[in-house]
């Protein structure tokens, strides 16, 4: 489908860090719900929560690929829950415990990430790229001489000489 091969395409090393962690998961959701959402056979399998954090992580990327500069050097807070969210989710998913509590709060994380992708909701912390490209707009003034402009700021050689 084309969500996953998007989520394929955000996909960085295994190594790298996760918009939240299992002691994130256990703040939000309580130790216990962590345990039995990725429990296998009965015993809490913390790889798979991992993993489905891993996913989630990548998952949430996918909506903001193309429109801001990834890995997001700081992620807004908010991300957190909605990785938890959709990784408690999967991790249900498998262990069959599934509830409709998981599932709504599945749904509503994923109608905000789509609201961040349709550009509805900005985000706080990041630069959209879309909105770089566009303000930082060079061109080619009299023959040879360039003038840029960043935001409501245009340099020009004239203007900016002193700071060479």
């Amino acid at each position: 489908s084309a969500r996953s091969d998007r989520v394929r395409q955000v996909s960085r090393d295994p190594q790298r860090m996760t918009y939240a962690s299992r002691a994130d998961a256990e703040l939000q959701y309580g130790v216990t719900a962590v345990a039995l959402a990725c429990s296998h056979e009965g015993t809490a399998d913390y790889g798979s929560l991992a993993q489905h954090l891993q996913t989630a992580t990548d998952e949430i990327d996918s909506y903001l690929l193309g429109r801001y500069s990834l890995p997001l050097a700081t992620p807004p807070s908010i991300f957190k829950t909605l990785c938890v969210d959709i990784a408690i989710y999967r991790s249900s998913l498998r262990a069959d415990v599934r509830t409709d509590e998981s599932r709504k709060r599945y749904e509503d994380a994923i109608a905000y990430l789509r609201a961040v992708a349709k550009n509805e909701i900005k985000l706080k912390t990041a630069v959209d790229t879309t909105e770089v490209n566009q303000s930082q707009q060079a061109r080619v003034v009299e023959g040879r001489t360039i003038t840029t402009t960043y935001g409501a700021r245009t340099f020009t050689p004239s203007n900016t000489r002193s700071v060479l």
